[in-house]
């Protein structure tokens, strides 16, 4: 079989295999009985793969840097396609960082699937941003992403770019704790000279503080936030002045801290931040209860904070004192049962105790009192009822007199005057010239006569009202002339009498009369 041509033939093939087995098919062995008298004409035309000029050199970056990958870093070349038309497919994005391209004027991320071109490259459109921790878990110092290249006709063997991101031994972790004074109330910001954490690798936002135990008194927080804690913050955070401490305003410690774990990532401290609380005395004292006290004539009784008390939000209740500018008259006070001495004075704490009493010596005044002036050894003057007062207070004191001793009677007559009361009656005024009652301890009028045995013939009246007096009268009846012996009209009578008990209100009672 002849295998003839009138012109000769361009055979193209990608490369000298193929050639050479077309050859063998179109020239066999002598043997065979098939032979061409005009050869063909073969020319080997390579179809071109897209190629990298230069091996990709990577990149370098420092931790948490963002570097562009430039044709400096990565470059191919395809003498038969424009750098447009060259294209790295990802076949594995960063595990550490992001891969982000410029469309426009935005940026965004590329993934696994998507793509970019020489043009991005040689245009500077794609960079590189590392963005994991440097002890994030996996991260051995470098990073890479995978690709193939691709003129839409052919595309190379998957390879990688490797980024290499420079890490820095931290070695020992170093931490100084100075603390901070401030006034209750205030705030204090921290900063490097009140707390400082450093490692050899000079980034204080990975030194990262978690608080073991807040503060007692008070509060860490965001210098941007109030009122709300922080349970973390970075080295970074306490040089840029973000974080601070603010006191409660409580008046019953001078100290306060937190506890703390600072950390690197490879190796942590543990610490404590101590706050000194200065007490500002801003505010005067108030004399809440002064409601003075009452006692029996000649006893003791013990003056409680309920009768007198002083309160100040910034001052504590030892250091709130009563200075006596005046001591009772008929009286005297006593500090744990010894009478005070000069200076006289005492404090609230004094009183919340129940050590202050007030001893009536027994005179016989009613009224007892003394003059004080609270002060908490700061401010000048106090509060009562919201206004400020300077002039000392009073502290009254009700005397209750006890009578023990009975009445007697200073004036005893016998009356004789008869005279008429109208109607036929006829009787006798009982007068105070008649009869005279006296108490030391109790006014006269309210002396009583209790009859005891009644007159034997008449009766007693009260003339004021006309009637019978069957069980008492009083001396006031006797000074107002309303007590009268009636004489009974059947019969002759030159001589009565009746008996009688004399006592007080207390119940002192003399001996009987007649």
């Amino acid at each position: 079989m002849d295998v003839a041509a009138s012109s000769p033939a361009w055979i193209l093939f990608p490369n000298e295999e193929a050639a050479r087995r077309f050859l063998m098919f179109a020239h066999p062995p002598k043997h065979q009985l098939h032979t061409t008298t005009t050869p063909p004409l073969i020319s080997m035309v390579p179809l071109e793969k897209p190629a990298l000029r230069k091996k990709n050199a990577g990149l370098e970056v420092d931790p948490g840097q963002r570097r562009v990958i430039s044709s400096v870093a990565l470059e191919a070349e395809d003498p038969d396609n424009p750098p447009q038309q060259l294209f790295y497919s990802l076949i594995a994005a960063p595990r550490f960082g992001k891969l982000q391209i410029k469309k426009e004027s935005a940026w965004s991320e590329l993934s696994a699937g998507q793509n970019f071109t020489q043009d991005d490259v040689e245009m500077n459109r794609l960079w590189y941003a590392h963005t994991a921790a440097t002890n994030a878990a996996g991260f051995k110092g470098h990073d890479s992403f995978r690709f193939t290249l691709s003129d839409l006709d052919n595309e190379t063997p998957a390879q990688s770019f490797f980024i290499n991101v420079h890490t820095v031994q931290k070695g020992e972790l170093l931490l100084l704790s100075r603390g901070g004074h401030l006034t209750e109330g205030q705030r204090l910001v921290l900063n490097t000279n009140i707390l400082l954490a450093s490692d050899s690798s000079g980034h204080p936002e990975e030194l990262v503080y978690t608080l073991s135990a807040p503060p007692r008194h008070g509060l860490v927080h965001g210098v941007q936030q109030p009122g709300v804690p922080l349970a973390s913050f970075t080295q970074l955070d306490i040089a840029a002045h973000r974080v601070c401490y603010t006191h409660d305003n409580s008046h019953h410690a001078d100290t306060d801290s937190f506890s703390f774990v600072v950390t690197n990532g490879a190796s942590s401290r543990s610490g404590t931040l101590h706050f000194t609380i200065e007490h500002g005395d801003r505010i005067p004292p108030t004399l809440n209860h002064n409601t003075g006290l009452r006692l029996q004539d000649g006893s003791t009784e013990t003056i409680s904070p309920a009768q007198m008390q002083l309160t100040d939000p910034d001052t504590a209740t030892s250091n709130l004192s009563f200075v006596i500018t005046q001591p009772p008259g008929h009286g005297r006070l006593l500090l744990r049962g010894v009478p005070l001495f000069p200076p006289l004075g005492f404090t609230q704490t004094d009183v919340d105790q129940l050590n202050l009493d007030y001893q009536h010596q027994g005179s016989l005044a009613d009224i007892d009192r003394f003059y004080f002036l609270p002060t908490d050894g700061t401010n000048i003057g106090y509060l009562e009822f919201g206004q400020l007062r300077e002039e000392p207070a009073v502290f009254n004191i009700q005397v209750d007199r006890v009578d023990r001793l009975p009445p007697s009677l200073s004036t005893r007559r016998i009356p004789s005057t008869v005279v008429g009361l109208g109607g036929g009656r006829y009787g006798i005024f009982i007068t105070s010239k008649h009869l005279q009652a006296s108490d030391p301890d109790s006014p006269a009028e309210e002396l009583e006569f209790f009859i005891s045995r009644p007159p034997q013939f008449g009766y007693l009246e009260n003339t004021l009202t006309g009637a019978y007096i069957k069980g008492c009268f009083t001396q006031r009846d006797v000074d107002q002339r309303a007590v009268a012996f009636i004489l009974p009209a059947d019969m002759e009578v030159t001589a009565d009498s009746f008996q009688f008990l004399l006592t007080d209100p207390a119940g002192n009672t003399m001996l009987p009369q007649m």
